[in-house]
C-alpha cells in the first residue's frame, strides 16, 4: 500500500473512530445532565401525580439515573412508585444497554487518540465533521417528522421483548416520562453532536490554515 493510500485509510480509520465516539459521548453527557428533566416539566407540563410535587418528581427520576449510572446491581425500587417485574426487568435493560454505549464511549476514545499518533495531516477532522453532517441528516429529518415511529422502531430493534411498553397501573412512572420527554433528549443529543460537527471544523481550518490549504485530502 503507497504512502498515501496508507494516509488515507488512516484519515478514514480515525475520522470513523471519532465520530462513534462523539456520537456516544453525546448519548452519555445528555443522560447525565440532570437539569434536563425538571427544565422539561415545565416544558411539556408534565401533570403532577396525587399527594406529589416537582420534586418528588425529580427525586424519582436521579433515582433511576442513579439506578442506571452506577456500576452496581441493587434492587430497582423507586421512592415513591410502584414497579412491575416487567418494568424492573425493562430498567435493567436500559442499565445494560447504558454501559455498553458508555464502553463503546471509552473504547472508540482510545482507538481514536492512538489512530491520531499516525496522522500526518489534519484531515481525519474535516472527514468527521463532514461524516457527522450525513448522520445529522440521515437520522434528524424521519426522526423529528415521524418521531412516533422512529421511537417506537429504536425500542424494537433496541430490546428483544415489549416491557418497554409500561402499563401505568403498573408502572405509574411512566406517566412522569411522557414520549415527548425524550425527544428533548433526543434533540439535546443532535445539539450536542451539532456543536462538535462545526468545532471539528473549526479545529481543522485553524490548524490546516483555512479552506485555500494545499494540502491533498
Amino acid at each position: 500500500m503507497s504512502t498515501s493510500k496508507k494516509q488515507k485509510f488512516y484519515s478514514w480509520f480515525t475520522s470513523i473512530f471519532l465520530c462513534i465516539a462523539i456520537i456516544s459521548g453525546s448519548i452519555i453527557i445528555v443522560f447525565n445532565s440532570r437539569f434536563i428533566y425538571p427544565l422539561s416539566m415545565k416544558i411539556l407540563n408534565i401533570p403532577l401525580p396525587e399527594n406529589m410535587n416537582h420534586d418528588i418528581l425529580t427525586n424519582n427520576y436521579n433515582y433511576i439515573i442513579d439506578f442506571i449510572t452506577k456500576n452496581n446491581y441493587e434492587f430497582f425500587n423507586l421512592p415513591n412508585f410502584q414497579s412491575s417485574e416487567n418494568g424492573i426487568i425493562h430498567f435493567i435493560e436500559v442499565k445494560n444497554v447504558y454501559w455498553s454505549i458508555l464502553y463503546i464511549f471509552i473504547l472508540s476514545s482510545i482507538i481514536t487518540i492512538a489512530a491520531i499518533y499516525f496522522q500526518k495531516t489534519y484531515t481525519f477532522l474535516k472527514i468527521a465533521s463532514r461524516l457527522l453532517i450525513i448522520v445529522v441528516l440521515i437520522i434528524t429529518i424521519p426522526s423529528i417528522m415521524l418521531f412516533d415511529f422512529a421511537f417506537d422502531f429504536m425500542h424494537m430493534v433496541v430490546f428483544n421483548n415489549d416491557y418497554w411498553l409500561l402499563d401505568p397501573k403498573t408502572d405509574p412512572i411512566i406517566n412522569i416520562l411522557p414520549q415527548n420527554l425524550f425527544l428533548i433528549f433526543f434533540i439535546a443529543i443532535l445539539g450536542i453532536i451539532i456543536l462538535n460537527m462545526f468545532i471539528l471544523k473549526f479545529i481543522y481550518n485553524y490548524l490546516n490554515g483555512g479552506e485555500n490549504s494545499n494540502e491533498q485530502n
